[in-house]
């Protein structure tokens, strides 16, 4: 599903940010990661997926994606 979320994310703002913070991909920072795994007791070593600004529509088509099923069925 996060194959298809990354696809369908094609917002100007999206790639902006990411350039201007020169993290294009929105990789969570080392520093932050690490708060956060202190503060929930949690071990997260892999890379998170981050998403900004996703609409209903996109998500309910990635998960359509994953499922095989074809979006016609539902129009």
């Amino acid at each position: 599903m996060i194959d298809h979320l990354r696809q369908l994310n094609r917002k100007e703002r999206y790639f902006l940010i990411g350039l201007a913070l020169g993290n294009p991909k929105f990789n969570l920072d080392k520093t932050f990661l690490k708060n956060l795994n202190s503060q929930f007791h949690t071990d997260i070593k892999r890379k998170i997926f981050v998403g900004v600004d996703y609409h209903l529509d996109w998500i309910f088509a990635a998960a359509e994606l994953v499922n095989g099923t074809p979006f016609q069925d539902h129009i």
